[in-house]
């Protein structure tokens, strides 16, 4: 009689089931891993039930290293050797084996053999003297956890960071005795003409190298000499933005030696921008392509030995790539278009992918395929290929992966997170994708030797994945220290060899770079703003000195970051400032000659006081207690001891704060004095200074926002010793924001002008020659939509008196140029699509013209628009990034080299960005 499940068996004869299994009469054969039908093994339930060994057992020897997981698999005892955590009972898998804990210290391994002795498995301090993993920069492990302090270089060694050096500063690229920060100084032997590297001195006389002198040269005593008018580009800390936006592509298009730029735009064009060889670059030249291009490409697409465009375009209506033909000097003329009719594009490269000396495309496609084109010869294209990728490919680069001297492609799947690997026939065919797991990037894949075996590596996300050498590729090796997480540029940026990266950040508005320490699995980031999100980024060598720099396209126009030879770019001199900055003023508080920083922070009922240092840098902040909100700022001697104080509108608190100068650049407590009548909100909004009523001492005058039926302006006289009577207000229009005061009709007495929002006006007021206003006499501005904002007197059309210009926050600003009587000519509009907050008047390019200066809060940059032949004509506005929000800017000799430098507060990043005037010839 033959046994049931669960009975005593010695053979499967016995059995119904005809299988005993673990001496029992069981279900099923039960051969998978750690599987049982003995209740014993299994640790719970019947026996004759075929079923899952319990977790942490292995009665029958079946894991290697390891016990059974209890779902039917083996993990591993920690020293045994693994490919992924999933593997080991501790979770772990670090250098290649089971570890106690993820290991994830500076200088800590898991091997064994890293950590010079013991057992795999454990993790502890990599061995001193040695550093397998690349974590430690010039430096090695010390065996005890951490990185040995690297010996600091000598004066006249090339550096990258003042940390590297003795001296603690690092100037031109090397470590110098000084920080050599000032005006037509240098620590280079190059820029100084003589002498050696390391010691600062003063540039050679006739030279400009760094751009500092606006209209001249250094005049080889650290100071420049004027040779005229600035005539060419005017630098603020940097080159001004490129009006134009979208995909960028940088390349040699007119033959001359020097990098330009080919832009896709939204509005059915490709714009070509030629450069000049030091940064800057001509106006843009528009030609017409297929409907809202996405990207663009140079490539030699009819052989005749010059770059042409490609143009991606994936608008639905016109999907398809167009081929704009050089004529040979950098203009454009004839358009292939090539059509993938519904199917949309995603990427494209360029590569000759059959070996006959074209150059063709591939391209990834919406519908989960990569199409390749060959090309004619002429630009045209035959009948596409096309091949299965992985779900949503964003992404394509070519390289030849197996050394076969065929390009092979590279799709990155956002969909899936894999990247599809296709290995060229030799005739431009592909074989079938092989799939790898890889990270995730929308838009980018970089191909470079990551290890320095001369094959090309994969990186992609937040890792690499490394060549083979035969076209197949290792398992994905995250870097923690890399996130590719957007649009990628990739070459050597700091000259030692080995590839570096930069990725655009459209949610932080920046650019990281990423500096390769080594072997390619570790690197260090630093971190660049930019104006406004960025969109697209290209690598060249933009302003002729030999290394790689940074064109970054954005909303708000194209930003150029210039490469100081080591992997650093020029960094902005930002300095911060109490909680949301509205105002700027400059005086020098201190005496010592240099002009300092007051700044009036909105929401911080503070006052931010900066001396400046005298090299073109400024020493942290000390802040002093203002009223509530504080609006805006101005200095002035006002108790006459021939120091700087400073008035401070209060929004909220409906007063002018006054601080006495302590005569050393302190300042005294504030003093109070309310800008109208008890109990009304006032919500003082702005305030002027100027002597009123000709006693010699400064009168204040305030803009006041609230009142009814219309808003006022406030004027307090000046008591003779910094004290101030109470108010008298005078009607303005609705909502003033901001008063300007200067003698308009020549009597010498200083009248008032305000700004009024609610209205769409400006106020003048003209002094009755007591400290007392006529009533005022309104001129409109610029429309319902607009609202007048800010407001500065000063000539600018050169006839000595005083005309008016205004900045609106919905568009524009506006010139009123005085008639010589204290009336004013109707306005003259500017730059109407342009919103500004704050405006000032200086001459920027030293032509004895002032020229206007104005900050677009919305798109996080600045305006200079130049007077034209000084007679108040000005023309279209030159952009350049500022901080995030710009609210006010003030102008002033900062450096002392005798030209106009900018201080323009930073309402979002709590800064006071300064902007440092250079002429770029």
């Amino acid at each position: 009689m033959l046994l049931p499940n669960g009975s005593a068996c010695s053979a499967g004869a016995e059995c119904v089931s005809g299988q005993c299994i673990d001496g029992f009469c069981c279900d099923s054969a039960c051969t998978g891993t750690c599987e049982a039908c003995s209740a014993a093994k299994k640790g719970s339930g019947d026996n004759g039930v075929c079923g899952l060994i319990a977790s942490s057992t292995d009665p029958d020897n079946e894991c290697a290293a390891g016990v059974c997981n209890g779902t039917g698999g083996c993990i591993k005892y920690n020293g045994a050797a693994c490919t992924e955590s999933a593997e080991c009972i501790s979770s772990y898998c670090v250098d290649g084996f089971c570890c106690g804990n993820a290991c994830t210290g500076t200088c800590f391994a898991c091997s064994a053999a890293k950590r010079g002795g013991g057992f795999n498995g454990q993790c502890g301090p990599i061995a001193a003297n040695t550093d397998p993993d690349d974590e430690c920069a010039a430096s090695e492990c010390n065996g005890s956890g951490t990185c040995s302090t690297p010996a600091l270089l000598p004066n006249g060694s090339a550096c990258s960071a003042g940390a590297e050096c003795a001296s603690g500063h690092c100037a031109d690229g090397f470590c110098c005795d000084l920080a050599c920060t000032g005006t037509c100084l240098a620590c280079s032997a190059a820029k100084k003409g003589s002498g050696a590297d390391g010691v600062c001195g003063f540039i050679a006389a006739g030279t400009n190298p760094d751009g500092e002198c606006v209209s001249g040269t250094c005049d080889g005593g650290g100071s420049c000499s004027s040779s005229g008018p600035c005539t060419g580009t005017i630098s603020l800390s940097g080159p001004p933005l490129i009006p134009t936006g979208g995909s960028v592509a940088a390349a040699d298009l007119n033959g001359d030696g020097i990098i330009d730029f080919a832009v896709a735009k939204a509005a059915n064009s490709v714009s070509v921008l030629l450069g000049n060889g030091n940064g800057t670059y001509g106006a843009a030249v528009d030609y017409p392509v297929a409907p809202a291009p996405k990207s663009v490409i140079t490539a030699d697409m009819n052989g005749d030995g010059k770059l042409d465009l490609v143009v991606m375009d994936a608008s639905g209506s016109s999907n398809g790539v167009s081929v704009v033909l050089n004529n040979g000097d950098g203009t454009f003329g004839l358009e292939l278009d090539h059509s993938f009719g519904s199917i949309a594009p995603q990427a494209v490269t360029a590569a000759d992918m059959n070996g006959d000396g074209k150059v063709d495309l591939a391209l990834p496609m919406a519908n989960n395929t990569v199409s390749i084109l060959l090309n004619t010869g002429a630009g045209t294209f035959y009948a596409h290929l096309s091949y299965a990728t992985g779900t949503s490919p964003k992404a394509i680069a070519a390289a030849d992966l197996n050394a076969d001297g065929h390009m092979d492609l590279v799709v990155p799947n956002s969909g899936t997170n894999t990247v599809s690997v296709f290995i060229n026939n030799g005739n431009g065919t592909v074989a079938p994708k092989v799939d790898y797991i890889g990270g995730s990037n929308r838009r980018s894949v970089v191909m470079a030797d990551m290890n320095g075996d001369g094959k090309p590596d994969i990186v992609i996300g937040g890792g690499v994945l490394f060549n083979n050498g035969d076209g197949t590729f290792a398992a994905y090796l995250s870097t923690p220290t890399l996130s590719l997480t957007d649009w990628v540029v990739a070459g050597d940026m700091n000259g030692d060899g080995k590839t570096d990266f930069a990725v655009i950040q459209p949610s932080y508005t920046s650019v990281w770079v990423y500096l390769n320490n080594g072997n390619g699995t570790a690197f260090s980031r630093t971190t660049y703003t930019t104006p406004t999100s960025p969109g697209s980024i290209a690598m060249a060598d933009l302003n002729g000195n030999g290394a790689l720099d940074l064109a970054v396209s954005t909303g708000g126009g194209m930003s150029m970051l210039f490469n100081n030879g080591n992997g650093a770019f020029a960094e902005n001199l930002d300095y911060a400032t109490g909680a949301v900055p509205y105002s700027v003023a400059t005086a020098d508080f201190n005496g010592d000659g240099t002009q300092d920083l007051a700044v009036a922070n909105g929401s911080g009922a503070s006052v931010s006081v900066l001396f400046n240092n005298g090299n073109d840098t400024f020493a942290p902040k000390v802040d002093y207690s203002a009223g509530s909100a504080p609006r805006s700022i101005v200095s002035a001697d006002v108790n006459g001891d021939g120091h700087s104080d400073l008035a401070v509108a209060n929004y909220t608190s409906n007063d002018v704060t006054v601080h006495i100068n302590n005569g050393d650049g302190t300042f005294a407590p504030k003093v109070a004095y309310r800008t109208g009548p008890y109990p009304n909100p006032l919500g003082t909004n702005s305030v002027a200074a100027a002597d009123f009523n000709g006693d010699g001492a400064i009168d204040l005058a305030a803009a006041n926002n609230q009142g009814f039926p219309v808003g006022t302006v406030a004027v307090l006289l000046n008591n003779g010793d910094g004290t101030f009577a109470t108010a008298v207000t005078y009607g303005a229009g609705i909502n003033p924001a901001s008063v300007a005061a200067a003698d308009f009709n020549g009597d010498g007495k200083p009248d008032l002008a305000v700004t009024n929002e609610g209205s769409h006006t400006i106020s003048v007021f003209i002094n009755n020659g007591n400290g007392t206003f006529a009533t005022k006499v309104d001129y409109a501005t610029d429309g319902y939509n607009r609202f007048p904002i800010s407001i500065v007197a000063a000539n600018v059309d050169g006839n000595n008196k005083p005309d008016l210009v205004v900045a609106h926050r919905d568009g524009g600003v506006v010139v009123f140029l005085n008639n010589g009587n204290g009336t004013f000519a109707p306005k003259v509009a500017y730059e109407n699509g342009t919103a500004y907050y704050s405006v000032a008047l200086a001459d920027m390019d030293g032509d004895g013209n002032r020229d206007i200066v104005a900050t677009n809060r919305d798109r996080n940059t600045l305006s200079v628009l130049r007077n034209i032949n000084g007679n108040g004509t000005f023309a279209p506005r030159v952009d350049y990034a500022t901080g995030g929000q710009p609210r006010s800017v003030a102008a002033a000799d900062l450096n002392g080299d005798g030209k106009p430098d900018l201080a323009v507060v930073n309402e979002k990043d709590n800064t006071v960005r300064v902007m440092l005037n250079a002429c770029i010839p």
